[in-house]
């Protein structure tokens, strides 16, 4: 097709394939904001595991070059915290003893094992009388 827009998941000419942002309308007063696409545009592929360059990105959008190499370090420390604190609270253990007689409709009766999914009880459904 001739005057078509390539796809969005096309390869450049060097043959890389990376996602395109789409066209900016200066003129519309719901446009997003570029460097809230850039950023948004990071924070995917570092999300997904991908270790998305500053400098490439810098290189991608030369127009916010600038506000590039200021605020996408900023963006990776916050995202570096939010994981170790995600990871230190995933990290604590569960007491030993838990000081649990009821939950719900169940009365525990006793644990039956924990692991990395949590712990898992026998208990009396007390409503029909019956252990589960």
């Amino acid at each position: 097709m001739t005057g078509s827009a390539p796809a969005p998941d096309a390869a450049d000419d060097d043959g890389s394939a990376e996602p395109m942002l789409p066209p900016i309308d200066e003129n519309a007063e719901t446009t997003r904001d570029p460097m809230e696409m850039v950023a948004s545009t990071f924070m995917e592929e570092l999300r997904t595991g991908k270790r998305p360059s500053v400098d490439d990105f810098a290189h991608r959008f030369p127009q916010q070059a600038e506000e590039i190499r200021d605020l996408l370090p900023m963006l990776i420390a916050l995202e570096d915290v939010k994981a170790k604190h995600e990871l230190d609270s995933v990290k604590q253990p569960l007491p030993q003893q838990l000081e649990i007689e009821q939950l719900g409709e169940y009365k525990i009766l006793r644990e039956i094992g924990r692991g990395g999914m949590g712990v898992v009880f026998e208990a009396l459904y007390e409503k029909i009388n019956r252990r589960v």
